[in-house]
């Protein structure tokens, strides 16, 4: 999976990557929050240099369509003792799932995964069974 690492974004902000389809935000897990806002904030970007390519360039020849918000789940604790990082996970999932932001999310742990396509993969939302 190519990406650009540390694009910069129209407003001077810096997605950590971009893919093909997402705008990533890599975050420790205590830091949760951060990567929620930042993830949205990119891929909100994107979908602005896609729809007015002549506004946005340099950044436009790099990027020609909407990405979606992606965040990379850091746990840097074994599994194991990672309960901390569980709660900060809950927590963003809880956010997500009430809100039904479309954000995909890489729970990677670094004493497991080495590399993101060994991280599992959570696109939401998820379809629910309980109505409102």
């Amino acid at each position: 999976m190519g990406m650009l690492q540390q694009f910069a974004m129209p407003d001077g902000t810096k997605a950590d990557c971009i893919s093909d389809t997402h705008a990533i935000e890599v975050e420790k897990s205590g830091f949760w929050y951060d990567s929620l806002a930042q993830s949205l904030h990119y891929a909100l970007w994107t979908r602005e240099i896609a729809e007015q390519p002549e506004a946005f360039k340099p950044q436009s020849d790099q990027i020609d369509s909407p990405r979606k918000a992606g965040i990379v789940f850091v746990c840097m604790w074994p599994r194991e003792e990672g309960e901390l990082c569980t709660e900060h996970y809950a927590r963003l999932f809880r956010i997500i799932e009430e809100y039904r932001l479309p954000v995909t999310i890489w729970d990677c742990n670094w004493s497991e995964h080495l590399r993101l396509d060994h991280c599992p993969v959570l696109h939401m939302p998820q379809p629910t069974t309980v109505q409102r």
